[in-house]
């Protein structure tokens, strides 16, 4: 949140009147940098995780079709 900010804050700089009060271009291609990194290190995490869950959950089906199977050899005639 605290990068939003500042970034807000640079924005609205940049549309001062007075020059000594602007924003230089290199600060603001500071925080593009760094907020499109923060992106795509939230984006590989969420892909880390979502590989995560579909492997838990596959497992889960697994054990539910075994389950699921021994039942059925139960109560069907061989």
């Amino acid at each position: 949140m605290a990068r939003n900010v500042k970034f807000w804050i640079s924005q609205r700089l940049c549309w001062e009147w007075k020059e000594p009060r602007r924003g230089s271009v290199s600060v603001i291609v500071d925080y593009r940098i760094n907020i499109l990194d923060s992106i795509m290190d939230m984006m590989e995490k969420y892909g880390r995780n979502l590989e995560e869950n579909v492997e838990e959950r596959a497992q889960q089906l697994l054990e539910e079709k075994r389950k699921t199977d021994r039942l059925l050899y139960r109560l069907l005639p061989a």
